[in-house]
């Protein structure tokens, strides 16, 4: 206790808060008491509810020592509460019931330490309030410390098994074990999926891997929110393969429509969390078919983004006709044969994607280009006389696009074989 002038210094005079004993069990009973717990689960209550006195003891103790001492709550205190909440996660305990607890004890302690004060004026008050908030700012630390780096580890250690395991079904399903075949799904979605570059990917001020390292946690975190059904995921920064579970029969090259349309709000869910667009295609198959499926819903990511569908879920419906032509045999060769003579004028080439890709208007075509109508009309002139198809009949279009569709997939296909190797 300080003097000044010969009199007592309220503002420095300890708190006496002599019911808050770590021997006191009442008071702490009275807090837990007034606590709703029903959202502990019965495997767990009583436990629980044990290492929350303690928890009220140990805070209660503390605020009697942060009081006394003019102070702050002891380190051996929030070492404990950290160690706590810890404990609290590794039950998968809602962390909720142990942040008000810790209030409820600073409530408690605020409560005393007033009417304790009142006669001593402002300045005591106001001092005693201001030690009670650093209490509570370092209980709280402590719980959010200790509850987080034990989700952290465990979010970790959950996802590398996640993963090993999706590698496991992407690949022949050969390293699975009886355990994993009792609680897989018999039936899954394979969903493709592209993650489009974040707009602060390309700004020079800063790292654009950081950037996309960030995007990627965004989706997983995303995606760790999904109870049921529960989906895997192996995916890098620029998409990957998602597996969610399905309970529909069917064929490997349908698609469950109820599945689907799960799907397709999970794929607008994560390009909200991304902050960028994301682009997928899904395939329904039986587990031991996950291979195959893999593979054709990455063909139609392929297509989907070559033929710029958009962002969203695109099913194998949606881009089964383009798949058909995509695929190797004479009919992809003969259809890649229609655009070969124009290999050797660009500007054609380009005026019959710009024509194609506007539905046949003239106009419009000749609007994007910057060249006249007149000018459009004889280019495609010259591309009928080259290729022996006229882009202005329906017919020879649709053979035009196909061609351009198969030309496109390959020219991509080819392309990604060479960065690959």
């Amino acid at each position: 206790m300080r003097i000044a002038n010969g009199r007592t210094d309220p503002a420095a005079r300890p708190v006496d808060l002599s019911e808050l004993t770590s021997s006191d069990r009442r008071l702490a009973r009275t807090i837990l008491d007034n606590l709703d717990t029903t959202c502990l689960s019965n495997e767990h209550t009583a436990t629980a509810k044990i290492t929350l006195m303690a928890a009220v003891q140990c805070c209660l103790a503390g605020l009697m020592h942060a009081a006394h001492t003019d102070g702050s709550v002891p380190e051996h205190t929030t070492a404990r509460i950290e160690a706590t909440a810890t404990w609290w996660a590794e039950r998968d305990l809602p962390i909720a019931v142990l942040h008000h607890a810790i209030h409820a004890s600073v409530t408690v302690a605020v409560d005393l330490a007033g009417k304790q004060l009142f006669r001593y004026g402002a300045p005591a008050i106001h001092r005693s309030g201001m030690l009670m908030v650093d209490a509570l700012r370092a209980l709280t630390v402590a719980v959010s410390r200790g509850y987080s780096s034990e989700v952290r580890a465990a979010s970790t250690q959950q996802r590398a098994a996640d993963q090993s395991l999706t590698a496991a079904l992407l690949a022949d399903g050969t390293t699975l074990t009886q355990a994993h075949h009792d609680t897989l799904s018999a039936h899954y979605l394979v969903v493709a999926v592209a993650l489009a570059r974040h707009p602060q990917e390309d700004h020079l001020d800063v790292d654009g891997r950081i950037v996309a390292r960030r995007k990627l946690r965004r989706v997983q975190a995303e995606l760790a929110t999904i109870a049921e059904p529960k989906v895997l995921s192996l995916l890098s920064t620029d998409g990957g393969t998602l597996l969610i579970p399905t309970t529909a029969t069917i064929d490997i090259e349908g698609t469950d429509t109820s599945a689907g349309d799960w799907a397709g709000r999970l794929i607008t869910r994560l390009g909200h969390s991304a902050g960028a667009p994301v682009t997928a295609t899904a395939v329904a198959a039986r587990r031991d078919e996950i291979p195959q499926a893999t593979e054709i819903a990455h063909h139609l990511l392929d297509l989907a983004v070559l033929l710029q569908r958009g962002p969203g879920l695109h099913l194998f419906r949606d881009l089964a006709c383009e798949y058909q032509i995509t695929r190797p045999g004479p009919a992809n060769q003969r259809l890649q044969s229609y655009l070969r003579p124009l290999e050797a004028t660009p500007e054609l080439h380009e005026t019959l994607r710009t024509y194609l890709a506007t539905e046949g208007s003239r106009q419009a075509t000749a609007r994007r280009l910057e060249i006249s109508v007149n000018a459009v009309r004889h280019r495609l002139q010259r591309i009928t006389e080259l290729t022996g198809l006229d882009p202005q009949t329906t017919p020879d279009r649709w053979n035009l696009i196909a061609g351009m569709i198969t030309r496109n997939a390959d020219t991509r296909s080819a392309s990604r074989t060479r960065h690959t190797d």
